[in-house]
């Protein structure tokens, strides 16, 4: 009897590579509609995680801390709908951070806290299946929670602020959190599957916690919260989920234990990553590791009254690159701001209503963004609706205090943000008002009313 299925067995492999020599395109069929049904399994176990997600009492616990954490920053009543889109994605990133991470680890060794994974692989869904489709039900979970921590900042905003609201300030807020919320779940769900306890994916906390806290100390392109890299780790978190997806019980894969797709998948998008990241820390100012030397030229310069405000060329909202010399026969309103000081709100308000109550033609309003987040700036100028120029220090990282590690907080002596330099049509620097507020409004009308009538 034993024999008689070896044989059967035999005959059987021998049918099938002579229909798949004789019949390529068969074979190719077969193969696309293996790879459907495996994608509809991904997504059916994706959406039966996501249910079960998001019925659990956990849920709503995080939902709830996370709602208050990101509500208080957007509720001070100066901020603008840009900043406070700004404030909710930064705190919800981070609480989600953290909480995600023990969320994703938790899910990944739910078998074998609970005793059920002989249950679970006797089953014959396959081992993609399984990571895949738990993964991204989870991650849609993180999702969720993010949204309902964003919705609970805008109303914040709208209800106690009473600033007008802004749908982009939030959605750009979503974006700017897809990346490292993937990242820091990709790694440790796939360590936590492997290894088969939670302690190994909470080891990514410790990364988390030192990209928060040792940002001066870190090489910009090791913190996966920077949209600048989002690229980046987006191929990374691709790579270590391709891992996952090989060594998950390789035995149950019988005659071909090792997945030749994923293989070359992983080590592509792997290769690929390394290769961007490189290019990124080579080509990228990253104070105190890196210098560029158009950027450090600016740096050089120092503002001083009686002498021209030092210039720039830097990347507006719109994308454009914009040079201070273009404004030459203009007063110019010189604010610099970081995303990070509240207090900016004062200064980016004012600045919009100066640029509305002068002539654009002789007072020109310019704000210089500071961040560690290089397109936090444009989003924010862009979701505020300002329409003058909000440029970005490219080269900047936030630091204590912000001359350090910014070069045009370095040439302006901006030691604290807000500050806000004052220069005629001759670019000569007028006024300097440092630690600028919201009374400090009336001395920028009193020097520009002064400066009208001498200068046209």
């Amino acid at each position: 009897m034993t024999r008689m299925n070896h044989r059967d067995s035999a005959d059987g492999i021998r049918v099938i590579r002579e229909v798949r020599e004789q019949h390529p395109s068969a074979t190719s069929a077969v193969t696309y509609e293996t790879s459907l049904s495996q994608l509809i399994s991904i997504f059916g176990v994706a959406r039966h995680e996501l249910r079960q997600g998001r019925r659990s009492p956990e849920f709503w616990v995080i939902l709830v801390i996370g709602a208050v954490a990101t509500a208080v920053p957007c509720s001070q009543s100066s901020t603008t709908a840009g900043l406070a889109g700004y404030f909710a994605g930064q705190t919800a990133m981070i609480v989600l951070g953290f909480l995600g991470v023990i969320w994703f680890s938790l899910a990944a060794c739910r078998d074998v806290l609970t005793r059920t994974d002989a249950l679970i692989l006797s089953k014959p869904s396959s081992g993609e299946v399984i990571v895949l489709g738990r993964f991204l039900g989870n991650y849609g979970v993180v999702l969720l929670l993010l949204l309902g921590e964003l919705l609970a900042g805008a109303v914040a905003q709208t209800l106690i602020a009473k600033t007008p609201f802004a749908p982009m300030a939030y959605g750009h807020a979503f974006l700017r959190s897809l990346t490292p919320l993937f990242f820091l779940g990709a790694t440790a769900y796939s360590l936590s599957l492997l290894f088969n306890t939670p302690v190994t994916g909470l080891l990514v906390l410790t990364y988390w916690t030192y990209v928060l806290t040792g940002k001066t100390y870190l090489r910009s392109i090791y913190n996966c919260a920077l949209t600048q890299n989002a690229a980046v780790y987006i191929l990374l978190g691709g790579a270590v989920l391709a891992l996952a997806v090989i060594l998950y019980h390789p035995k149950r894969r019988g005659a071909q234990p090792f997945p030749t797709r994923w293989g070359a998948a992983a080590m592509a998008l792997f290769a690929l990553g390394a290769v961007w990241g490189v290019h990124k820390v080579r080509t990228t100012q990253d104070f105190p590791f890196q210098f560029i030397p158009f950027i450090e030229a600016m740096r050089g310069q120092h503002v001083s009254p009686g002498q021209r405000a030092p210039g720039f060329w830097l990347p507006d909202q719109w994308g454009r690159t914009r040079r201070l010399e273009e404004y030459h026969g203009k007063i110019l309103l010189i604010g610099l701001w970081s995303p990070d000081e509240p207090a900016s709100a004062d200064l980016l308000n004012a600045l919009a209503a100066l640029g509305q109550k002068y002539p654009r033609d002789k007072v020109v309003p310019i704000a210089i963004g500071i961040s560690d987040d290089h397109a936090a700036p444009r989003h924010i100028a862009r979701d505020s609706g300002y329409d003058f120029p909000v440029v970005t220090d490219i080269g900047a990282r936030v630091t204590q205090p912000y001359d350090q590690g910014s070069p045009l907080a370095s040439a302006y002596d901006a030691n604290n943000l807000p500050l806000l330099v004052i220069a005629d049509r001759r670019r000569v620097v007028v006024e300097i008002l440092k630690d600028f507020s919201g009374a400090s409004t009336v001395i920028v009308e009193r020097v520009v009313d002064a400066l009208l009538p001498q200068q046209f």
